[in-house]
């Protein structure tokens, strides 16, 4: 998952053991290439097709357990049903480096159990709990490496909870010098994630430009003649929140 993200005001939250919590012992992930392509839209209607069990090749990932294939109106669906600390022990594997040390492999499988955790309860009788993309945690099959195993099994069950409920569990790759505030991003406030100072300079992200042709500015938003783009207002950590454009309506 690599978004703009928060820190955990650790003092509002309670790290627990909550087996009744999780409540499934398994999670169910729609497996997506890049792209975030061939999502189920809204209201869509699905048909189970078949279900089995064995290894599923997509791309150059490998997922093992119970795969279900569902038809909907615009294509098939491919649903990866598993043991949830298999997953969680997939996520991590997939969402960190080779030269991370245990604990730091600890923490993050007790945010990743956390995130998907709350999915899943959010997600009570959906075909899929998560997909395997960073639109919410990237999850790239079965993990192979023990260290990893290791993280995973000395924090079994262990999840991170607000007034007894799992949280927002939020997390990045790159911050940008400053996490930025949830209402900024997502409309919504939460207790525990508040905006701090974060040195992400070890991140090869942590400097990047990209630069937009005009063309493909106006285009976007039906204007002819763009002249003028200008930040009409700034988030509290100094980030763009609205945009002036200036130009002719398209006829």
């Amino acid at each position: 998952m690599r978004r703009i993200a928060f820190i955990i005001a650790a003092c509002f939250i309670a790290l627990v053991v909550a087996p009744a919590i999780a409540g499934a012992e398994s999670v169910k992930v729609l497996i997506l290439e890049k792209g975030f392509k061939n999502i189920p839209r809204p209201g869509e209607t699905l048909k189970l097709l078949d279900g089995l069990r064995g290894d599923l090749l997509v791309g150059y990932s490998s997922y093992k357990g119970k795969i279900e294939v569902w038809r909907g109106k615009h294509g098939l669906y491919l649903v990866n049903e598993l043991p949830l600390e298999d997953y969680v022990e997939g996520v991590v594997k997939a969402e960190t480096g080779t030269d991370w040390a245990l604990e730091a492999l600890k923490a993050q499988a007790v945010i990743v159990r956390t995130y998907v955790v709350r999915s899943k309860l959010k997600g009570a009788g959906k075909k899929f709990h998560v997909t395997s993309t960073v639109m919410h945690q990237l999850y790239k099959g079965l993990n192979s490496d023990p260290m990893v195993s290791s993280a995973v099994a000395q924090t079994t069950n262990e999840i991170l909870t607000f007034k007894g409920s799992p949280i927002m569990a939020f997390y990045h790759s790159t911050s940008g010098g400053m996490t930025e505030l949830p209402e900024e991003v997502f409309g919504k406030s939460y207790p525990y994630l508040k905006s701090v100072r974060a040195d992400g300079k070890l991140s090869p992200m942590s400097v990047w430009a990209r630069r937009i042709p005009l063309t493909e500015i106006a285009r976007a938003f039906g204007l002819k003649n763009l002249m003028d783009v200008r930040v009409a207002s700034l988030t509290a950590t100094g980030r763009a929140r609205e945009l002036t454009l200036t130009g002719n309506p398209s006829v």
